[in-house]
C-alpha cells in the first residue's frame, strides 16, 4: 500500500458519462465536463449521484476526474491511470518494491514495435519492461479486477510483454488495485475472457506478475 498526496482536490457529483474520455460532473451547483484517462467502463463507480474528485488541468476540459468516493470514511477509488502510474513511479524511485531490485526504471513509455509500454527498467546491461494495468473494478466483495470490458489494446500489450519475455528481457505485468475495498488482484474474465487467458499464459511462460495498492489522500 502506498499513499500519494494530491493537492487542491475539487469535490464534484457524477452526472453522466458522455464518452470514453469525458464525463459530466456537477461542481458548485453547475454542470461541467471533466476528462477521464481510464477507458474502462467503470460501471460500478461512474454512477450518477456518486461523489467524485477532480483536479484542474483536463486538457480540452477545465477539470480531470481522478477519483470516486466509495463511502466508508471517505475512501476513494483512484481511477486516473496517469496518477496510478505516477504513484508507482514515485514509490519505485524510493525503492519501495523489493521485487523490482536490482533493476531501476530508466524510461517511461518506451516504444516497442507499434505499442508504447509503461516503463523500461535496467540493471547493468540487462533490460526489462513493465506494463501496468488499472484493476479498479471491485467484484466478489474483495477482488480488484482487470479488465471491466473488452480491450484490444490491453490484449496487444500483454502479447507484447510475452514476446519480449521470449527474447530474454525481464518482463513484468503490474496491476494497480486502486479500489480501497479490494484486497487482492484477480483477472476479471467476464470483462474480457481473452485477456484473462493471456494473463494466465503470460504467467505460465514466466512473465512476472505483481499488484500494488495506491491510496489517494
Amino acid at each position: 500500500m502506498f499513499k500519494y498526496m494530491v493537492k487542491s482536490l475539487i469535490e464534484c457529483i457524477i452526472v453522466s458519462r458522455i464518452n470514453r474520455f469525458v464525463v459530466n460532473v456537477k461542481i458548485d451547483g453547475k454542470i461541467t465536463q471533466a476528462r477521464i484517462t481510464n477507458t474502462g467502463r467503470l460501471y460500478d463507480l461512474l454512477i450518477p449521484g456518486n461523489k467524485g474528485y477532480c483536479i484542474e488541468g483536463g486538457m480540452k476540459t477545465r477539470y480531470k476526474l481522478i477519483g470516486i468516493n466509495v463511502g466508508l470514511k471517505n475512501r476513494v477509488a483512484l481511477i486516473d491511470t496517469r496518477l496510478q502510474e505516477d504513484v508507482f513511479y514515485n514509490a519505485a524511485q524510493r525503492k519501495y518494491f523489493n521485487w523490482l531490485n536490482p533493476y531501476r526504471i530508466v524510461k517511461r513509455y518506451p516504444k516497442i514495435n507499434n505499442s508504447r509500454l509503461d516503463f523500461q527498467i535496467k540493471f547493468n546491461d540487462k533490460i526489462g519492461f513493465i506494463e501496468m494495468k488499472s484493476a479498479v473494478l471491485l467484484f466478489d466483495k474483495f477482488y480488484g479486477g482487470y479488465p471491466d470490458c473488452p480491450s484490444i489494446r490491453g490484449r496487444r500489450h500483454i502479447l507484447d510483454i510475452i514476446r519480449l519475455h521470449e527474447k530474454s528481457y525481464r518482463c513484468i505485468l503490474l496491476f494497480s488495485v486502486a479500489h480501497p475495498l479490494a484486497r487482492i488482484f484477480k483477472p476479471y474474465s467476464k470483462g474480457d475472457p481473452i485477456i484473462a487467458d493471456l494473463i494466465e499464459e503470460a504467467f505460465k511462460r514466466g512473465v512476472e506478475i505483481y499488484a500494488f495498492k495506491p491510496i489517494l489522500r
